[in-house]
């Protein structure tokens, strides 16, 4: 008999977030605001209204934000499948009989209001001052019943998988397979291969500065750069530790330049000198197809030396981003993948454990050989643009190989890894 299992937790705790990400990985998990005839806002007279962005004082006090009981049932009545229903309503503790098991995502007042104040949350509750109280008041108020009703709490500060993987009596959802990006996923040209270009990308940087009144040239910009860049790095091996040029740049505008741009800004601004100093950018043929086969069985993470500040906008631009449930970048946790301490971030982003997770990359020391030292299993790609420096390092071919000119049979070559 399928389960019935509620995640409840008020708003900014991550319920919606959650729950998409659990149905990207196919987990029966709506969202209970997207399940359209369960949620109403009625008036005192049980009419039914429509909540208003601004909602003040008067609406929130006298209006109720409410299940239909007989609905719901009709609906869990009808699952097929184990369902994970993600929401909060003005009556949720009075349809808790309903499920075979309650949970409730706990986090603090401070991470609330940190959330419900963000760009980027599409749910109006909490935009205003009193929305914002108001909120903050009733989440400790229903945190406090929960308790008493001895309903489970969980941290809503852990990902997804975390979270899952808690309500799910501790068992894993899926294998995870980590993915190098430029020249396994993504044929790039890069700087290096022309230093010209990244000069040529500080030049074209610079001009966009005049607007905010500051007139640099790309050269000197540079030199401020690499001088704050070197700082970084004083009394940091740069075998291991990788610097991060959101970062950088951020305090060159601040300190040396005393402009101050928020980080929506700055990273428009870096994405303009990254693809003025980079040469061509395409998916390698085959790939689109092979993630998106394999997204509907597996977990997929990115594992990348890159800036995650331009690598995200170049993801989402190739049409690749929504395949992806995590993103690990070099530059955001800190460390190049020479060192493990790369891959012990991976694993803890992900929540997975070395023997759930397989690696893929075409940079045979640092995408094969460091991930083995921890227990992940790899998978050397082979492409003819890198494939001749690493030759050396073993008397035949690896086990687990495959051509980048035959993507497509990746999803096979990692069915043998995982046996």
């Amino acid at each position: 008999m399928p389960k019935h299992i509620l995640i409840i937790g008020p708003s900014g705790s991550g319920k919606t977030s959650i729950s998409a990400s659990l149905r990207k990985q196919e987990i029966n998990a709506p969202d209970t605001d997207l399940i359209e005839g369960l949620s109403v806002w009625f008036d005192a007279g049980r009419k039914q209204i429509t909540y208003p962005e601004d909602a003040g004082k008067e609406f929130l006090n006298n209006h109720k934000f409410l299940w239909n009981r007989n609905f719901l049932s009709k609906f869990l009545r009808e699952q097929q499948n184990d369902i994970y229903l993600f929401g909060i309503s003005g009556n949720v503790f009075e349809v808790v009989d309903l499920f075979d098991k309650v949970y409730f995502l706990k986090t603090s007042p401070e991470i609330l209001a940190q959330r419900l104040r963000h760009e980027s949350r599409e749910n109006p509750m909490g935009k205003t001052d009193y929305q914002l109280q108001n909120t903050l008041n009733w989440a400790k108020e229903i945190e406090e019943r929960a308790e008493k009703l001895g309903i489970e709490m969980i941290d809503a500060n852990q990902n997804p998988e975390q979270i899952f993987s808690q309500i799910n009596g501790g068992e894993n959802m899926r294998k995870v397979i980590f993915f190098d990006l430029y020249q396994t996923l993504l044929d790039v040209e890069l700087s290096v291969n022309n230093p010209n270009h990244e000069i040529e990308g500080w030049n074209v940087f610079a001009k966009t500065l005049l607007k905010y009144g500051k007139e640099i040239s790309g050269l000197e910009f540079q030199r401020l750069y690499t001088k704050r860049r070197d700082d970084f790095y004083s009394n940091k091996s740069k075998e291991i530790y990788h610097h991060n040029l959101l970062e950088i740049t951020s305090d060159v505008f601040q300190e040396d330049l005393k402009i101050k741009l928020s980080r929506k800004e700055m990273i428009e601004l870096i994405y303009i000198y990254r693809k003025a100093s980079r040469g061509h950018l395409n998916l390698y043929p085959g790939v689109f197809d092979t993630l998106s086969l394999l997204s509907k069985k597996y977990t997929l993470s990115t594992a990348s030396y890159t800036q995650g500040s331009f690598t995200q906008i170049e993801l989402k631009e190739l049409n690749i981003e929504n395949f992806f449930s995590y993103f690990v970048y070099s530059s955001d946790v800190g460390f190049r993948k020479e060192s493990t301490e790369f891959y012990n971030h991976a694993l803890e982003i992900a929540g997975k454990k070395a023997k759930d997770c397989v690696m893929i990359g075409d940079n045979y020391d640092v995408d094969v050989l460091v991930p083995q030292k921890l227990g992940i299993r790899a998978i050397w790609v082979k492409n003819p643009i890198t494939s001749s420096r690493y030759l050396h390092l073993f008397d035949k071919e690896p086990k687990y190989m495959i051509n980048l000119g035959e993507f497509i049979k990746l999803p096979e070559v990692i069915e043998r890894v995982f046996g």
